[in-house]
């Protein structure tokens, strides 16, 4: 290793082994950097090399283990953050608080606390977030890079106009320093604690603000998605199913976001032999090459797409015969995912466009795949286009596919969380253990009311903006 002393020449060498990864020989590339990491355990571009290598596999446990060496209390605050951000795009968020707290056992840093306080929240331990998030803000966190406010109002539901992070997000939206996505965040978070609180009124002119703002950011445009809904209604030749493979079952549970995908796929997860994976980001590009694929290429492009997708289900731990995928808009490639796995179950799940609608309106959502969300004629039009692609779909479904309304879901939880299990094809849980849940972090909107009893004031929600909406109106039938 004489000759890889000089930081130059190990920056030389990360780069070489980085072009030979890149090449397609990432065996090789891992072989050489576990020695060099091995010599150097604390050199974090070696550990981030190496982890990103284990990712591009769906090993993502081992690519959180590339870090074990690295001491957090030695690093920067940007290089922490850095390394949190990492471990949780690769669903380690436990391991990623974990590395950030023990950053903070040396030193204070604003960002950090900000990173920490996202990841427990995430964790559903909201009394750990609020106190980072508070710290964060007595640290002079910047509101534009960290939503710092947003994560404080999903911390708790506020039952008293009077509580004191009501003027604290009302002092951050008249600030003259918030950029228009940062403002857009705080009148979320305002508007989640005043409709809580009982301000109605106020809360729909707070939600409304912070629409506009986000819809002016990024525009929906509705030609492409009525095109894309017609050609899958047009229909075409199916496509030739690879062999089932009974030791792999996906459940992919779609439908509209915001109408209880994430309590369907919870309750599933409190099976031992189940596996919840959250809202998986393949099935779009995986769907989109193969739609793209040559006729002649198709059976290679389909077995390519199901290696993909499984490496990145089952990644490096103990398989499990259930994987649940919550990914609600997959409900747009159901055509290509029964291609790729015949054994899959298929669990829609439908609610009152109504609440949809409030529910969707009243997120804060980043992804560009969610801006239809900032204006209800947008959310209609989506709405329409999934109902009418999941009619189409339930009049001749190619995969086993279970209908869940959201009422009925939170009226008679447990019957239906039985029914579930029974369907898929695991033994339905006593009532007391299915009730335990566990700590898996949520990064979906739910993330609090995945983790509350069941309830049903969330029911027939939209009447209390009637007054305030006349859009509504757009979603009677």
């Amino acid at each position: 290793m004489s000759d890889l002393r000089s930081p130059q020449a190990m920056v030389d060498r990360l780069a070489q082994l980085q072009r030979l990864w890149q090449s397609g020989d990432a065996g090789g590339a891992e072989a050489e950097l576990i020695p060099l990491l091995s010599a150097q355990p604390g050199h974090l571009p070696t550990a981030r090399l190496l982890a990103q290598i284990r990712r591009s596999q769906g090993r993502l446990l081992g690519a959180t283990a590339a870090f074990a060496g690295i001491d957090a209390r030695t690093l920067p605050p940007d290089q922490v953050v850095d390394v949190a951000q990492f471990m949780k795009q690769s669903q380690q968020e436990g391991a990623a608080l974990a590395f950030c707290e023990r950053h903070l056992q040396a030193t204070r840093s604003a960002d950090v606390h900000a990173q920490a306080g996202m990841l427990a929240l995430s964790l559903g331990r909201f009394d750990a977030a609020r106190e980072h998030l508070l710290r964060a803000l007595e640290s002079g966190v910047d509101l534009n890079r960290w939503f710092v406010l947003q994560g404080l109002a999903s911390c708790q539901r506020y039952t008293a106009a009077d509580h004191p992070d009501i003027p604290r997000f009302r002092e951050a939206v008249s600030a003259g320093s918030l950029q228009p996505r940062a403002r857009a965040s705080a009148l979320f978070a305002l508007g989640k604690a005043l409709d809580e609180a009982g301000d109605v009124a106020d809360a729909v002119a707070a939600y409304r603000q912070g629409n506009a703002l986000l819809h002016a950011l990024q525009p929906w445009q509705r030609s492409p998605w009525e095109a894309f809904v017609q050609q899958r209604l047009a229909g075409s030749t199916p496509m030739p199913a690879l062999t089932p493979d009974p030791d792999f079952c996906p459940v992919f549970v779609v439908g509209l976001p915001r109408t209880g995908t994430t309590l369907v796929a919870e309750f599933l997860s409190r099976h031992d032999a189940v596996c919840n994976r959250g809202e998986l980001p393949f099935v779009d590009f995986i769907a989109r090459t193969i739609r793209s694929t040559p006729a002649s290429a198709l059976p290679t492009a389909l077995a390519q797409g199901r290696a993909l997708y499984r490496a990145h289900v089952v990644q490096d731990e103990p398989a499990r015969r259930w994987y649940v995928d919550k990914n609600p808009l997959n409900f747009r490639h159901l055509d290509v995912l029964a291609a790729l796995f015949p054994q899959a179950r298929v669990i829609y799940c439908r609610r009152d466009p109504r609440d949809t609608a409030i529910s969707l309106w009243t997120q804060f959502f980043a992804h560009d795949d969610y801006a239809f969300s900032n204006c209800l004629e947008d959310i209609a039009v989506f709405e329409s286009g999934c109902r009418r692609l999941m009619d189409g779909w339930l009049a001749r479904p190619a995969l086993p596919t279970r209908v869940i309304d959201y009422e009925t879901l939170v009226e008679r939880p447990d019957d239906i969380r039985h029914a579930l299990s029974q369907w898929v094809g695991v033994t339905p849980l006593a009532d007391a253990a299915a009730a335990a849940g566990g700590d898996r972090a949520i990064q979906s909107a739910s993330l609090w009311q995945a983790r509350q009893p069941v309830y049903r004031h969330s029911v027939e929600r939209w009447r209390r903006y009637a007054a305030f909406l006349p859009e509504l109106s757009l979603f009677d039938r």
